[in-house]
């Protein structure tokens, strides 16, 4: 995954907008085999989805929590520093409560799993703030 804020700038180049292009002409036929043979080879992920790649990197950072602190529960605010900026693992601790039984009791089956591998984990579904 390459973040839409890489750039390259001893080239000019944005290596993002390289690989999204690499994504369009995949899409629309437009890339010759050996070139898609090729990033293939290296593992190339052809569909991103920046939901599930952003709900993987919470739940990483999760983990991360819970290795340091024996614990799921997250404080509703804490800020934690990434590569790609700040983001609040509490508000996602918070947001994963109400929105995940939301959308299992819709039929989502996307959510299904997700909620296994926070049960997985120990979460907790109900928390009461301090």
């Amino acid at each position: 995954r390459v973040p839409s804020t890489y750039n390259d700038t001893d080239k000019g180049a944005s290596l993002y907008a390289w690989v999204q292009k690499q994504r369009t002409n995949v899409a629309t036929g437009a890339v010759y085999l050996d070139r898609k043979l090729r990033l293939d080879a290296i593992g190339f992920d052809w569909v991103y989805n920046y939901f599930d790649t952003r709900w993987q990197q919470m739940f990483e950072l999760l983990l991360q929590f819970k290795e340091e602190n024996g614990h799921c529960t997250v404080p509703l605010r804490y800020p934690i520093e990434c590569d790609d900026g700040s983001h609040d693992l509490g508000q996602w601790c918070y947001n994963q409560r109400k929105l995940i039984p939301q959308k299992i009791e819709s039929g989502d089956p996307a959510y299904v799993e997700k909620k296994q591998k926070l049960d997985e984990i120990g979460f907790e579904w109900v928390v009461v703030q301090e």
